[in-house]
């Protein structure tokens, strides 16, 4: 499917096959999502390298690997090579490692979730993830991936290593979808930005979701399931007559390692402090320069501090 759109006439135009339809609107929301990042690699093989932003994606991947992540023992003799060591990654390094598949991590950064989690709970997060039989790449990155003589995929990384694999899994981020929005000349720098009612540069068009820079978060995207909540409902109350300012809460993020579960809530990124170890094993805390509490981490069994923790954290 193909749009347009066109500010003055208010007309957004749909294509679809050989049929196009103009439909004009009084309000128009938005909500075009993310892509996955993809970087250049080089290789014969380069275009085989996966992503993964939808369902079909998700069962493409598995169907393509031949194994069922909630079967321990399904991917036996399988091997993955998962380029990125964020919230993502981790995730993927973990489901696959349970089904059996031999997972390989290659990332820059010098342990997993480094721009996350402090440098002790990331070490844990390696520690934990290693005993699944992950192993990691750090300080490097897949540089090119060519297929060999069976048809697996020899990646090599920037350091000169090489793995052979089934398969190359990407999951460097996402970026935001705003394709259609700079078509229309709207006011666009990560995602498309709004202002605290959700309002982009165009009258009467309004964004949201994985394609958002919200005003209200600091000029922040938030590719997270609780901010859309949360900015749907204030929206909605807006087109329904009560035009109605998005105010984020504090909105832990938990993080789906079941080798090591963990629940972030992170400080606004220009916040200035430090991460503190607090009271038990498995808990930290982000403190300004002021002394106050901006955010936390919880790991393993003081997961269950989530809602202590959050009462003591200024968002």
């Amino acid at each position: 499917m193909r749009r347009a759109w066109t500010q003055a006439p208010k007309t957004l135009t749909v294509r679809q096959g050989d049929t196009v339809q103009a439909l004009s609107y009084r309000k128009l929301v938005l909500a075009t999502g993310a892509h996955p990042i993809r970087i250049p690699l080089q290789g014969d093989a380069a275009d085989r390298v996966r992503s993964i932003n939808t369902l079909d994606d998700f069962a493409g991947f598995h169907a393509a690997l031949g194994v069922d992540a909630t079967v321990p023992g399904s991917g036996d003799g399988k091997t993955v090579v998962v380029m990125g060591a964020g919230l993502i990654g981790c995730e993927f390094a973990n489901d696959l490692a349970l089904a059996g598949v031999q997972v390989h991590v290659a990332d820059p950064a010098a342990r997993p979730l480094a721009a996350l989690l402090p440098a002790e709970a990331g070490e844990q997060l390696q520690a934990a993830l290693s005993g699944l039989g992950v192993q990691w790449h750090f300080g490097t990155s897949v540089a090119s991936v060519n297929a060999d003589a069976n048809g697996k995929l020899l990646a090599t990384l920037a350091d000169g290593s090489t793995v052979l694999a089934d398969l190359v899994l990407s999951a460097i981020g996402l970026r935001a979808d705003t394709a259609l929005a700079l078509a229309a000349g709207l006011a666009c720098e990560r995602g498309v930005l709004v202002n605290t009612r959700l309002e982009t540069s165009a009258a009467d068009v309004y964004a949201l979701g994985d394609c958002a820079q919200y005003e209200s978060a600091g000029q922040r995207t938030l590719p997270y399931v609780m901010p859309v909540m949360t900015a749907a409902r204030a929206l909605a109350a807006t087109l329904a007559g009560t035009p109605t300012e998005v105010v984020f809460p504090l909105m832990p993020v938990s993080i789906k390692t079941p080798a090591l579960p963990i629940v972030v809530a992170a400080a606004h990124p220009a916040t200035a402090g430090q991460w503190e170890a607090e009271g038990s094993e498995g808990a930290w805390r982000f403190v300004d320069s002021a002394g106050q509490q901006r955010g936390f981490v919880l790991a393993g069994k003081s997961t269950a501090r989530r809602m202590e923790m959050a009462k003591l954290t200024t968002a």
